[in-house]
């Protein structure tokens, strides 16, 4: 089984590739195996995911790795863009597992406890796409008030600083999940994709009390093989193609692509 995991900025350099080598090797099976491809262009700075129209950008770049993937043969696609952007999109061009980290972890989170919350970068356009992902997820009910939360520390110390020394990531990240469940919350969600695989290389996946930590990288590598497990033991389709994820046709696909100056 081959997964490609497509970052959606420019390559961010190998202590960040080894730590989320390490995360996938801890809970995928010897056979499965992971590619990571950053896109070109991708944003350059991690506070540039703030931005709608960065995410916007990003998620052309997205959907066409996606396409090139299933071209090449993987069997599932996992993108770095917690957020989940480009996703919906992808999913209506191909017939292989495309796997959203926001929506895959919360709604993990959701069957772990009665209730979770986030913790994420301190953006506010961050913090904003996490609040819209989790209200139209449906899962609102299950998430404690005010759930999704920004660490202290900014988006450029984390990818400095934090890359440096990543128990500067893991301590911040601590901090604001016990925050939450001072709050209320029952399980913590950490809604990064470079929070998450951090915390989860140093051991950070739970909290006293055995309060979970999910993080949205570690699981998706999980759910990515088990769906393909799935479709390749049942014939389990990936997507129902009734309703919202309707497989657009590959002559249409290529007929739209063209408009936009993407035709091979």
């Amino acid at each position: 089984m081959k997964i490609l995991l497509v970052n959606i900025t420019e390559a961010t350099g190998e202590v960040f590739d080894s730590v989320l080598h390490e995360c996938f090797d801890k809970v995928c099976k010897d056979s499965t195996e992971l590619t990571i491809r950053s896109i070109s262009p991708g944003v350059a700075r991690l506070s540039d995911l703030a931005y709608a129209y960065s995410r916007l950008l990003n998620s052309r770049e997205f959907c066409e790795s996606v396409i090139e993937a299933q071209q090449e043969g993987f069997d599932a696609v996992v993108t770095t863009c917690s957020g989940d952007a480009g996703v919906r999109e992808a999913r209506e061009l191909v017939d292989i597992p495309v796997i959203a980290p926001g929506e895959t972890s919360i709604h993990y989170a959701s069957l772990l406890g009665r209730t979770f919350g986030v913790v994420t970068m301190q953006d506010q356009g961050v913090i904003e796409a996490w609040s819209d992902l989790v209200f139209n997820s449906g899962l609102h009910s299950k998430a404690i008030a005010n759930p999704v939360r920004g660490v202290n520390l900014s988006s450029y110390d984390a990818a400095t600083k934090g890359m440096a020394d990543t128990s500067v990531i893991v301590r911040a990240v601590e901090e604001k999940a016990k925050e939450l469940v001072n709050d209320g919350a029952e399980v913590i969600v950490v809604g990064c994709s470079l929070f998450g695989p951090v915390c989860t290389a140093a051991g950070l996946v739970k909290l006293e009390s055995d309060i979970p930590i999910v993080d949205v990288m570690t699981i998706s590598f999980k759910m990515a093989e088990f769906m393909v497990d799935l479709k390749n033991s049942l014939g389990l389709p990936a997507l129902s193609r009734i309703g919202r994820y309707q497989r657009v046709r590959d002559k249409h696909i290529q007929r739209i692509r063209e408009y936009f100056g993407l035709g091979k």
